[in-house]
C-alpha cells in the first residue's frame, strides 16, 4: 500500500503572512518540516499543497529544490486542494500535514503508520489531534484514501468547513475514527511547538537552537520536552496566544 504524506502550506496566513518561509536555525519552517519528514521509512511520497497565488512561487521553488512534489490548487477551498494533492500519487493512506507545524517528529509519525496498518481493518482513521495531549504543533493524521474522496464529494462547496480537512471525515460520522493520545514525558499540552503567530516564531526562534545545541539537529519531540522543562521562562512567551483550533476539539 502506498502511503503519500501532504503539507498544507502558504504565504497567505492571517496571524503571520510569510511564516512558512521563515528561518529558524538557518532553515525555512518549510524546509524543516520536509527534511524531518524524509526522515519517515514508511512514507513513500510526500506532496506539498499550495496555492495558485504568485505570492506561493517560492513554496514551490523549495519543494523543487528538496525533489518534492509540489501541488498547486485553491486558496480558499483547502479540502480540494489536499483532496486533489493527494489524489495525484494514486496512493492508498494519507498522512496530513501542516505547514505550521516543522518539528514534527518522524519515528512517532512511523509508529502510528505501523498501529494504522496492524489494524487497517478496525480503523479508517487515526490522529492525534482530536484531544490535545501532544504539544500543539506536533500534529497529523492517517486515513485512507477513500475518508478525503468521501470527502471531497460529500462536502458542499458552500461549506465554510472545506478551509479544513480532517473535520469534513470526522463530522461525516461514517468511518472509524480513533485517537491516540500522548502518554509520559510526551503529554505536554501546554507546550506550544506551532508556528502560528509571531509570539510561537520568537520563542522556537530561540528554543530550537537550544535543542539542536545540546541533542544536534536530528532531534525528536522528547529532546523539545527536555530542553523546554529547562527552560521555562522562555515558553512562557506564546503560552498565552489564542489557539483558534480549539473549538474543533475534545478538550
Amino acid at each position: 500500500m502506498k502511503i503519500t504524506a501532504t503539507i498544507q502550506a502558504r504565504m497567505g496566513s492571517g496571524r503571520l503572512p510569510g511564516k512558512v518561509l521563515k528561518k529558524i536555525a538557518g532553515k525555512t519552517i518549510l524546509e524543516w518540516l520536509i527534511s524531518r519528514l524524509k526522515k519517515s521509512t514508511l512514507i513513500d511520497e510526500i506532496v506539498v499543497a499550495t496555492t495558485f497565488s504568485k505570492n506561493d512561487l517560492m513554496i514551490k521553488e523549495i519543494s523543487n529544490n528538496m525533489n518534492i512534489q509540489c501541488w498547486r490548487g485553491s486558496e480558499s477551498d483547502v479540502l480540494e486542494r489536499v483532496h486533489d494533492a493527494f489524489n495525484s500519487t494514486n496512493a492508498h493512506i494519507h498522512v496530513e500535514f501542516y505547514g505550521d507545524s516543522p518539528f514534527i517528529d518522524y519515528k512517532i509519525v512511523d509508529r502510528y503508520l505501523n498501529y494504522f496498518k496492524e489494524n487497517f481493518n478496525e480503523i479508517d482513521y487515526l490522529t492525534n489531534s482530536i484531544k490535545t495531549s501532544y504539544p500543539p504543533g506536533s500534529e497529523f493524521s492517517i486515513y485512507k484514501a477513500e475518508c478525503i474522496k468521501y470527502a471531497q464529494k460529500y462536502t458542499s462547496k458552500s461549506d465554510s468547513l472545506r478551509e479544513h480537512v480532517g473535520q469534513n471525515i470526522i463530522n461525516k460520522k461514517k468511518y472509524k475514527i480513533k485517537n491516540i493520545e500522548a502518554e509520559g514525558i510526551y503529554n505536554q499540552p501546554n507546550l506550544y511547538i506551532e508556528i502560528d503567530t509571531i509570539e510561537d516564531f520568537k520563542m522556537l526562534n530561540k528554543l530550537i537552537p537550544k535543542v539542536i545545541l545540546e541533542y544536534g539537529e536530528d532531534f525528536s519531540l522528547k529532546d523539545i520536552i527536555l530542553v523546554s522543562m529547562k527552560e521555562k521562562k522562555l515558553c512562557e512567551l506564546n503560552s498565552n496566544v489564542k489557539r483558534r483550533w480549539r473549538e474543533y476539539r475534545d478538550d
